[in-house]
């Protein structure tokens, strides 16, 4: 209801009730059950008005004056978190179910994952899995990994599904990858270095230690420490190399062995001549976290940043935005503040999508919208402490849908759109409905350690040194080792 016109205007529930009543639209008399799933957070301020239809009335009355009866067949399901706003009215009103986080678990998910195996008749694939899980997660590996602080809160289950998405990639990668087949051929005709069974289980299993290093082991930053430790201690038949953290490394399945990911790092293009605060340098962390987003780019995860200020959380976004192939996909970014509200939101994300069909929405046929919420934790929180900005985001990836914000009765399918974001903890709420981030891979990031600077600085004055004499040279590295002993040495004793 207008409050200065009084004119009325029909919400979301109030339409899809009153069509279900009259079995109009897609609704039929012949249904025997119409489902209205409220799926969100609990407004006590909207929730009042539900009092009504959930009581023995059974009728919802609207500013309007409009009364709207419940027919035997329809039902009303609300699923929410919590209902830390919802009054003892509302609860008294309805069965209420809870839900732990360990009454179903992952067990079902992984279960279902492993029959992918099954039915492709990979054996090698489905026993080394089963086998590995037993091995490395365990109960005293859960034990000791909740004892671990991450940069973000997170749920076992996002653990699980962001490992299990890494290994569908990596696997699905070597059995089409030409180089990666022909490999695979050769050892299977000649049994050289190894025998295929003993190769393919070593492959699969080094797949799983680097799912897990980068699903249980990214959102670390004061434990990777530890977890180094642990999962050295855990990799038996794929050990790591001597030397720096199990985040260094890569499975090299032409090796059958660790690799370390500066030997990926590209060199430095010594011609750029734009901005220096534009400049980019390539580096092992830059390279890994490229892999990474791809990854999640193949198999439509979102990954999320969470660092704080100077450690390069947007900055690897758009080095890998501007690195992406522009035939396959579109790249698009706004920056959340604490007057972004979802209709905001909505706006920025519907300028990038056009019309394919009927209401089916998305960017340009055969290409995958990359849309990067950069300060995702920014957005006030509201009176009863949740952001309708992240409510949206969520109901995007659920359902893949938004209502016409001037027709409320009509839905917009908006499809083939990814989510990236980065968060600070030290800025914003920081409070963020872990129901959006666990469709997110989330990866912590600390301040780069004195070997990544060393790459990033050294390439930098060496390129700039090259315009004066030889014997100069040689000085780049010097120059940059002493500037961060003094650096190090001003900040431990000021």
């Amino acid at each position: 209801m207008n409050t200065k016109t009084k004119e009325w205007k029909d919400g979301v529930l109030s339409t899809i009730m009153r069509d279900m009543n009259r079995c109009q639209g897609k609704y039929k008399q012949s249904h025997k059950y119409k489902w209205v799933v409220l799926d969100g957070d609990v407004d006590p301020e909207w929730i009042e008005s539900l009092n009504t239809v959930m009581d023995d009335n059974k009728v919802l009355t609207l500013v309007s004056q409009e009364r709207i009866p419940l027919t035997p067949s329809m039902r009303l399901l609300l699923e929410v978190s919590n209902l830390r706003n919802a009054t003892p009215a509302t609860v008294s009103r309805g069965g209420v179910l809870f839900i732990n986080e360990s009454d179903i678990g992952w067990g079902p998910y992984v279960a279902t994952w492993l029959t992918k195996f099954k039915q492709r008749g990979d054996e090698f694939a489905e026993n080394t899995f089963i086998l590995s899980m037993s091995h490395y997660i365990n109960e005293s590996f859960l034990n000791e990994m909740r004892q671990k602080e991450s940069i973000a809160p997170i749920c076992e289950m996002q653990h699980i599904i962001s490992m299990i998405t890494i290994i569908n990639y990596l696997y699905d990668d070597l059995h089409s990858n030409k180089e990666t087949v022909e490999f695979l051929k050769k050892i299977k005709e000649e049994g050289q270095p190894l025998p295929y069974d003993e190769a393919i289980k070593m492959i699969y299993e080094g797949f799983f230690v680097f799912g897990l290093i980068w699903s249980f082991g990214a959102p670390l930053t004061e434990a990777k420490g530890s977890f180094n430790g642990l999962l050295r201690a855990l990799a038996s038949r794929v050990k790591f190399p001597e030397g720096g953290y199990v985040y260094d490394y890569y499975f090299d399945v032409m090796k059958l062995n660790w690799s370390p990911w500066s030997e990926k790092v590209k060199a430095y293009d010594a011609s750029y001549d734009g901005l220096f605060a534009n400049l980019i340098v390539p580096s092992a962390e830059t390279c890994r976290q490229k892999f990474l987003i791809d990854v999640n780019r193949v198999t439509r995860r979102g990954v999320i940043y969470v660092g704080f200020a100077g450690t390069g959380k947007t900055t690897i976004i758009k080095d890998y935005f501007n690195s992406v192939d522009k035939e396959t996909t579109v790249t698009s970014s706004m920056s959340l503040n604490s007057y972004t509200d979802s209709a905001s939101l909505q706006k920025v994300i519907e300028s990038n999508v056009e019309k394919r069909m009927g209401r089916l929405y998305g960017p340009p046929s055969g290409k995958t919208l990359m849309f990067f919420m950069d300060d995702l934790n920014m957005p006030k929180l509201d009176k009863y402490g949740t952001q309708s900005p992240i409510c949206l985001i969520r109901q995007l990836i659920d359902y893949q849908l938004v209502f016409d914000r001037d027709h409320l009765e009509e839905k917009k399918t908006i499809a083939d759109v990814m989510f990236l974001g980065c968060m600070n903890p030290k800025s914003g709420s920081f409070i963020i409905d872990p129901r959006l981030t666990r469709h997110f891979t989330l990866v912590g990031l600390g301040v780069p350690d004195k070997e990544i600077c060393n790459t990033i600085y050294v390439q930098i004055l060496a390129s700039h040194l090259r315009n004066f004499d030889k014997a100069y040279d040689s000085f780049a590295a010097k120059l940059v080792s002493a500037t961060q002993k003094l650096f190090f040495d001003m900040s431990t004793n000021p």
